[in-house]
């Protein structure tokens, strides 16, 4: 109750341009960039999902370990990340919302042959180390920039709802993925749902290339270049 609203939206109060119905306003003006955060948010969202709720299941099926060895792994990277999204969430302040979050992307990518592999040997630390590094490289960097990233693709007048269609959309999605890696399990073994886990990646990091840079730092220094490039050229 003592959170402040942003300046920009005590902006949008000021000049009286507060959406009365924003939901359908940003669905009808800006529903491309709704359906880009929810590609987004496929590695993070999705890989959160298969990283800890399908793998519980996963090391029961293929017989490899027990589901408290996935927990404590778990329990382990989510502890970490009480530092890693600072980490992560100051750097992107530093380079820019797009680099840190394709960084999470482009690991998620590469990261899921690796982690059922280091999964299937049965050892307790592997089984750690494989979903707590998932949890700490994989999600975290791209989890850290969402809330700023997000945002700063909207107006402020319609900001919350376009945040909400495209993050509760993503969950709605990502919280059938468990299943479908279930499915996908039966069918293929453990090389399906691995790759299923690099495809959310490959999504994540398409989507992320189509979104724009909002980073203050980043168009600070855009704008510098621009000016530079201006002076060179008039002179």
């Amino acid at each position: 109750m003592s959170v402040s609203e942003s300046p920009e939206f005590e902006a949008v109060k000021a000049e009286n341009k507060v959406m009365k119905a924003p939901a359908l306003e940003v669905i009808k003006s800006d529903w491309r960039s709704i359906l880009k955060i929810i590609g987004l948010r496929m590695a993070e969202t999705g890989g959160y999902y298969i990283t800890t709720s399908f793998m519980l299941s996963y090391v029961a099926l293929a017989h490899v370990s027990t589901t408290k060895h996935v927990l404590w792994g778990t329990l382990i990277g989510s502890a970490l990340g009480l530092v890693s999204h600072l980490i992560y969430g100051a750097l992107s302040d530093r380079v820019g919302r797009r680099p840190v979050f394709i960084f999470g992307a482009l690991f998620t990518i590469v990261f899921g042959i690796p982690m059922f592999m280091l999964i299937n040997t049965g050892a307790i630390i592997m089984v750690i180390v494989a979903v707590a590094l998932s949890l700490l490289v994989s999600h975290d960097p791209i989890f850290a920039v969402e809330a700023s990233w997000f945002s700063e693709q909207f107006p402020a007048n319609v900001r919350s709802s376009g945040i909400s269609l495209g993050y509760n959309g993503a969950s709605v999605v990502a919280g059938l993925l468990p299943i479908i890696a279930t499915a996908i399990y039966g069918v293929f073994g453990w090389i399906g749902p691995a790759l299923m886990f690099s495809a959310l990646g490959v999504i994540s990091t398409c989507c992320a290339l189509t979104m724009r840079e909002t980073a203050p730092v980043a168009i600070a220094r855009r704008r510098g270049t621009s000016d530079q490039t201006l002076m060179h050229s008039t002179r």
